[in-house]
């Protein structure tokens, strides 16, 4: 790949949280609403969308140009996102809700061994020739094409909620609905806490003057060979827990796994304790898919669960922007190791709003 283009992934990454701060604005039925007409089902646009996506990826992998690889991948990531509201309409419809965590899991658990097979084969041919990476991507954009064909085949018939006259009443819905309105607050707190180290974390390992100076191997180890087994081996675990669980227990000692992994990561210098410090942390964030996309089937009434996720997106858009900004402003004057306490105070406030709640049957 040519050098330029790295730069056009990180810019891609932020461009795509700022979009994801779009998502009430477009309430149920998203940009495609202006393709088709509203009462077309979410499994229907969801499909359209990511054979777009699909399409664009493909044709990214094959421009001459940054700009025009910029433009394509974008859209292609564009596209890609404004489905998420749209998926959980969709296992709502066709997940039971005592089973919804474990069907979940079969899925999550197939894309983490997928997705770790396709790194090491990327990998390999990357190694061997970067441009390679155009074919990589023809072959993901055919399976994405595919992943679409398969979405239109998917049944859905609840009747869809009407798109609201008014783009802001979604974000209405915090102040409608008081337990989704801090639960969400809760979350936001501890998406921040977390995604303003993640920059850091990098920065911690790779960089001599700030951190420890590793290699790339040694960095490529910790920060994804790691984080991706334990995910693995944990992800059935919290599927079932989810179904055998209420929500909000769950969400509490998710948070604090991931505060306490965040905090031994920057306590030390040790290489062991870092180590701990992922394993605990991606345990707790191996139970994210499930609370993510799933916990809104269990605060929204039926047929609103799309609504619902486009306001949990639009916040996950908001702290995903200032998180790096905050971070790497915090670190010109503090510690890292300031910055992983600081986070876990963040965290343990976040769940201190959770404990009034707990009452609930959710």
């Amino acid at each position: 790949m040519p050098a330029d283009r790295y730069s056009v992934f990180w810019s891609q990454r932020l461009l795509e949280e700022y979009y994801q701060l779009l998502h009430p604005f477009w309430n149920d039925h998203i940009p495609v609403q202006f393709i088709l007409p509203s009462h077309h089902k979410p499994n229907r646009i969801a499909g359209i969308s990511t054979l777009a996506g699909g399409v664009l990826l493909i044709i990214s992998g094959f421009t001459q140009t940054t700009p025009a690889y910029a433009l394509t991948i974008l859209l292609h990531s564009i596209f890609l996102h404004i489905r998420m509201p749209l998926f959980t309409a969709i296992y709502a419809e066709n997940y039971h809700k005592t089973r919804m965590g474990k069907l979940f899991a079969a899925g999550i658990l197939l894309s983490l061994a997928t997705g770790l097979g396709s790194n090491i084969i990327s990998g390999a041919l990357l190694e061997k020739d970067l441009e390679y990476f155009r074919w990589i991507y023809a072959v993901a954009g055919v399976l994405v094409i595919f992943s679409g064909l398969l979405l239109l085949k998917i049944p859905f018939e609840s009747k869809t909620v009407p798109i609201k006259s008014s783009p802001l009443k979604n974000l209405g819905l915090l102040i409608k609905y008081p337990l989704f309105g801090r639960v969400s607050l809760s979350w936001f707190m501890l998406g921040f806490a977390n995604l303003w180290t993640i920059p850091l974390r990098t920065v911690y390992l790779v960089e001599s003057e700030r951190g420890l100076g590793l290699s790339p191997l040694v960095v490529l180890i910790i920060l994804g060979v790691i984080p991706s087994t334990v995910r693995f081996i944990c992800n059935n675990f919290w599927g079932r827990i989810f179904d055998k669980v209420n929500f909000l227990p769950i969400r509490m000692i998710n948070s604090l796994l991931v505060g306490a992994g965040i905090f031994i990561f920057f306590l030390t210098e040790n290489l062991a304790l870092i180590i701990l410090g992922q394993i605990i942390m991606n345990i707790g964030f191996a139970a994210s898919p499930y609370l993510w996309n799933l916990w809104v089937t269990k605060v929204a009434p039926p047929g609103e669960s799309q609504a619902f996720m486009s306001v949990h997106t639009f916040l996950c858009g908001v702290r995903g922007i200032l998180g790096p900004f905050i971070g790497f402003a915090f670190i010109q004057s503090f510690s890292m190791r300031t910055a992983g306490t600081l986070s876990l105070g963040i965290i343990i406030f976040s769940v201190s709003l959770l404990i009034p709640l707990l009452k609930e049957n959710i």
